[in-house]
């Protein structure tokens, strides 16, 4: 079980690729199974690779189970903040960002300007010279909701300082896909965003993305999928049980914690056909089996699946529809994405891009 007190949570948090469990996991899945005991941030712990009690647990969410996360979380995001407080005062505070996010509200208000924000943003990019991408991907969304909430706009003195503490806050918390050049499912996904400008441009439209041009980019909504899949932000949660559970045949004690650890899933063979390999056509043929869906949590699932999962897909999806009909890309320099245990680019993702003139 570890040290005393630390436990084995040094082995568990330490750094690994992104597109794998790392090696404590992967050791422990081989010797014990997809269900195990630790203990981890120095109380008894049970780590769960099953997709199925994954589901139990976060079904049963607020019922027999309780979130369990480690101080120093609770300490930076406080005791009433969403993401920590339970029962009426979290379903209170849910429903206030379900309804900021809904789907008529993104229709409405957030499409037309993630669209202007992600068009500002490039409108800044030098050609051919090196930036962190990563930076970049934080500031449009950061841009987009300090809008929304405070009214205020990019490059407005408050704003700026806001962003530099925000950056701060949300280092190695966010990553954003991006698709290679040359690779089959670049070109499937540049052709997809071309068709929807030459539709637009047969029906005598012009000017910004509508909501039907953005429901129609499916193919690139399978890439976001795939992308989420092999490098969730959200890794694993941290519960406890409120009373002796047992499931097929496993005891949960009282008051232990249990971590559900979705990229486990999300890697595991059983259920997805070669996991490690990014193919976004897997997501266009469920019935196929190539893919249990009732598997993919990158949201997390239950009472606390994220409430912005809509938001954040659109933001990625109209990001992309941009970025591909308007430039080519190259890596300055390797940066592999590392989970530590959020997913983070070392580097920051330094790429070099080039404009392109879209002609059809």
């Amino acid at each position: 079980m570890g040290w005393p007190l630390l436990g084995e949570t040094i082995a568990f948090r330490k750094r690994h690729p992104c597109t794998c469990l790392g090696e404590y996991m992967e050791k422990r899945i081989n010797k014990y199974g997809k269900i195990f005991k630790s203990n981890l941030h120095g109380a008894p712990t049970i780590v769960s690779a099953d997709a199925e009690l994954n589901r139990f647990i976060l079904d049963n969410d607020g019922r027999l189970f309780e979130p369990s996360w480690p101080t120093t979380l609770v300490k930076i995001l406080g005791k009433k903040s969403m993401i920590v407080a339970s029962g009426d005062a979290h379903h209170y505070l849910k429903s206030l960002a379900i309804n900021f996010m809904s789907i008529p509200r993104l229709r409405s208000d957030f499409l037309g300007d993630a669209e202007q924000s992600i068009l500002q943003t490039f409108s800044t990019w030098v050609e051919h010279t090196p930036f962190p991408l990563k930076e970049e991907a934080i500031k449009m969304s950061f841009n987009l909701i300090v809008k929304h909430i405070l009214s205020k706009k990019p490059g407005e003195p408050e704003t700026e300082q806001l962003r530099k503490l925000f950056m701060c806050f949300m280092r190695g918390v966010v990553s954003m896909p991006i698709n290679l050049p040359g690779t089959a499912y670049r070109k499937a996904l540049k052709e997809e965003h071309i068709q929807i400008v030459k539709l637009k441009k047969e029906r005598g439209e012009t000017g910004a993305l509508t909501w039907q041009d953005y429901k129609k980019m499916e193919f690139t909504r399978c890439i976001v999928s795939e992308t989420l899949r092999l490098g969730n932000v959200i890794r694993f949660v941290h519960r406890k049980a409120r009373s002796n559970i047992q499931f097929q045949g496993y005891d949960i004690p009282r008051d232990w914690n249990i971590i559900p650890v979705f990229t486990a899933t999300h890697l595991d063979p059983s259920l997805h056909d070669e996991p490690h390999k990014f193919n976004p056509w897997r997501w266009q043929t469920l019935s196929a089996s190539t893919t249990r869906d009732d598997s993919y949590m990158a949201f997390s699932h239950g009472i606390r699946r994220c409430p912005g999962q809509e938001l954040a897909k659109m933001e990625i999806t109209i990001f992309l529809h941009h970025f591909v009909l308007n430039f080519d890309w190259e890596l300055a320099e390797l940066d592999h994405p590392l989970a530590s245990p959020f997913p983070e680019f070392p580097k920051g993702l330094p790429i070099k891009v080039h404009k392109l003139s879209l002609d059809m």
